[in-house]
């Protein structure tokens, strides 16, 4: 199933005018939103991947981000825990619609860490760095058009 919604993803990507690189392409991939801003991706798209995350990451780059890619629509929750930087996080639908955006989501110092957790089914959730979503005009109900290439 991640294939599929992988290649409907694609689909959607590709009839909006974009490059679509090969599936079996190493995991790590340039985005674009459809604002021009582009992003090298960290795609994590297996159950390891996503549990892991960002995790103990020190820093990230304002050009980098990590794509997180489910095998089904649904209510994905996320926390901080052992992250160290603070993120946007944009849970987008299979159409790239953003369904729920947190916002400045700080590392998680105290147990038990708090779960942001969206109001919609997400297909994919993109983490940025924190004030992403803002200096780029991301709001709830907008798109992000991802481009890989």
């Amino acid at each position: 199933m991640k294939a599929a919604v992988f290649a409907f993803f694609c689909l959607v990507l590709l009839l909006s005018g974009c490059a679509v690189q090969n599936e079996n392409a190493e995991q790590r991939q340039t985005a674009c939103v459809e604002n021009g801003k582009c992003l090298n991706l960290r795609i994590a798209d297996s159950a390891q991947e996503r549990e892991q995350g960002l995790m103990f990451e020190k820093s990230l780059p304002e050009n980098e981000g990590m794509l997180f890619v489910f095998d089904e629509p649904g209510i994905y929750g996320f926390w901080m825990k052992s992250t160290l930087i603070p993120l946007d996080m944009l849970w987008l639908d299979q159409s790239g619609k953003i369904v729920f955006i947190k916002e400045n989501a700080r590392p998680c110092k105290d147990e038990p860490c708090g779960i942001f957790t969206p109001d919609a089914g997400a297909s994919f959730v993109l983490e940025t760095n924190a004030g992403f979503a803002q200096r780029n005009g991301l709001e709830k109900g907008g798109k992000i058009a991802l481009t890989f290439g």
